[in-house]
């Protein structure tokens, strides 16, 4: 009796532990941006945008969602400092921006500033180790050039005698 008591705890315990493990609230998953690329470009001048072309039945798509984008510190990096959005390439929007952008691959991820410029595509799939390494490495490149992009906007062209002066000191040495 008491055999089939400690098995039904322990069974107990399993199950308890598979359903609290399996709620989708403890997954890590990436938040997606159900909105247009425009509409997500005026949200927030601190972030990319991220836009992952794809299609549901296409196997190298899949293995960049189960993968790649579950990854747990991948989808924390682009939940913090990334506004991303999935298209799907099938629908006419999907094909019109495809083609706006020049992708060739599915799945195609391409990283935008706030003026919707191309900053980095990557096409195909990338593996989780991978697709983080180019991660990291455009968010460092990014805030760098955001940190100087603001300094020539507030320097020259908020206060173009700034520039002026520059040139006036430059020449006098």
């Amino acid at each position: 009796m008491k055999k089939i008591i400690f098995v039904l705890s322990v069974l107990f315990l399993c199950v308890i532990c598979f359903l609290y493990f399996r709620n989708p609230s403890n997954t890590n998953s990436i938040n997606w941006y159900n909105g247009s690329i425009s509409n997500a470009s005026t949200m927030n001048d601190e972030k990319l945008i991220m836009v992952n072309f794809h299609k549901d039945w296409w196997s190298a798509c899949k293995l960049l969602d189960a993968n790649t984008f579950s990854n747990t510190e991948i989808s924390q990096l682009i939940n913090q400092n990334i506004i991303s959005i999935k298209i799907d390439y099938g629908t006419s929007y999907g094909k019109k921006i495809f083609k706006q952008y020049n992708l060739s691959a599915l799945p195609s991820t391409i990283f935008l500033n706030k003026n919707l410029k191309v900053i980095e595509v990557i096409s195909g799939y990338s593996p989780p180790h991978e697709f983080k390494i180019k991660l990291k490495h455009l968010l460092k490149i990014w805030k760098i050039l955001d940190y100087y992009y603001g300094l020539l906007f507030q320097y020259f062209i908020l206060n173009p005698s700034m520039l002026i002066h520059k040139i006036h000191w430059y020449g006098t040495q």
